[in-house]
């Protein structure tokens, strides 16, 4: 089945130009000439990514993306705009989440990349097994975290897998993957991720996806966590920066977890932990920022599409800003102009910049756009 896209704009000239477009490139193609329009075909049909004009009569492009994210998040989400300045690019990436803002007149080979790599989802995985029978308690899950990953029975797929049996079984991999900071003081920092063996092909971002829609995500933070401090003491004689993910904010509520943390945090070689800004305004975080303090730690603010004010980082413990070096930011000259000074600003304050696209030519790309330096 050819992909569906949704194109919205007021005028019928520049849809009927995008139809073309779409049409040659074996698109299912939906219009609509304002928001209401468009929300109203999303009721009706199956849409993969929605192309969107900024200013339109009624709702804006931001506006409705905002509620296509909210109610469809799994929808790409694009716009296509005659216009741009620096506050309707910061909502609709900050509030819109879109994947890309894009400006007319368009380059259409571009404009269908930029749909295809919207579209583009993480691997999802179904589940055979309910919730019913899940244990939250750290005693649970393996207590010899020591033995080798156990190999996972032909019963299991890649569409058809228990994650709630693989976590109590220990059948996911931690490994170490590099990661490149930009700027005169550049790095190499050591994240700590998980995934399926290869042959599955299931990633980190994938099994979180996952884990969240099945509820399973609190044990599989406790077994990262529990799995990172048996790394950590197998490797304390290292002197390397290594990268925790606290993707799991309701650790916050659970003082198992926050009992775990502080012995990660107690451990001899430098650990960053990996938080996004949402958590990082979190009132409950107060106590966990004294032991990062205590122990000499910091942390790493994920920032992804998001534009924030660095200033407003002061008098925390963070260290590095994790962006997103995407082809968004490398074909769009403003929204390289606002992560260019956010990155000078966070400099000034002595804040490395990470980029989170393992791929080395776009990150090279996206540092030549920016004007950092980059080896």
């Amino acid at each position: 089945m050819n992909p569906a896209i949704l194109l919205v704009d007021d005028e019928q000239s520049i849809c009927s130009a995008l139809n073309r477009t779409f049409k040659r490139s074996k698109y299912t193609v939906f219009q609509a000439n304002n928001g209401q329009q468009a929300l109203s075909i999303l009721k009706k049909n199956h849409i993969d990514a929605i192309v969107s004009d900024q200013r339109m009569p009624g709702m804006s492009g931001t506006q409705l993306l905002t509620i296509v994210k909210k109610r469809y998040p799994k929808i790409g989400r694009i716009i296509l705009s005659g216009y741009s300045n620096e506050q309707e690019l910061s909502d609709s990436i900050n509030k819109a989440g879109v994947d890309e803002f894009l400006t007319k007149p368009w380059n259409d080979e571009q404009l269908i990349k930029s749909v295809d790599n919207s579209i583009a989802k993480p691997l999802r995985i179904n589940h055979t097994r309910t919730n019913t029978d899940c244990h939250n308690n750290v005693a649970d899950l393996p207590a010899n975290l020591e033995k080798a990953t156990k190999t996972i029975t032909d019963a299991f797929t890649p569409l058809h897998i228990d994650l709630e049996l693989a976590i109590k079984n220990d059948e996911l991999l931690l490994e170490e993957h590099q990661c490149i900071s930009i700027g005169t003081d550049n790095a190499t920092l050591r994240y700590l991720k998980f995934s399926w063996p290869d042959y599955l092909g299931i990633n980190q971002r994938g099994l979180i996806n996952t884990a969240y829609q099945a509820d399973y995500v609190r044990n599989l933070f406790t077994w990262y966590l529990l799995k990172s401090i048996a790394h950590m003491e197998d490797h304390s004689e290292r002197d390397e920066d290594i990268v925790i993910d606290l993707f799991y904010p309701a650790f916050l509520n659970s003082p198992s977890l926050r009992s775990l943390l502080k012995k990660l945090i107690s451990q001899k070689p430098n650990i960053i932990l990996r938080a996004s800004f949402e958590l990082l305004q979190n009132y409950q975080l107060e106590s966990l920022l004294s032991d990062i303090y205590r122990n000499n730690k910091c942390l790493m603010l994920n920032l992804g599409k998001l534009i924030v004010d660095v200033n407003q980082l002061k008098n925390t413990p963070i260290k590095y800003i994790e962006v997103e070096a995407g082809h968004n930011i490398v074909s769009n000259h403003l929204l390289a102009q606002m992560h260019k000074d956010m990155i000078a600003i966070a400099r000034k304050e002595l804040i490395k910049t990470v980029l989170s696209r393992p791929n080395r030519k776009i990150q090279q790309e996206y540092a030549k756009k920016i004007e950092v330096d980059f080896c």
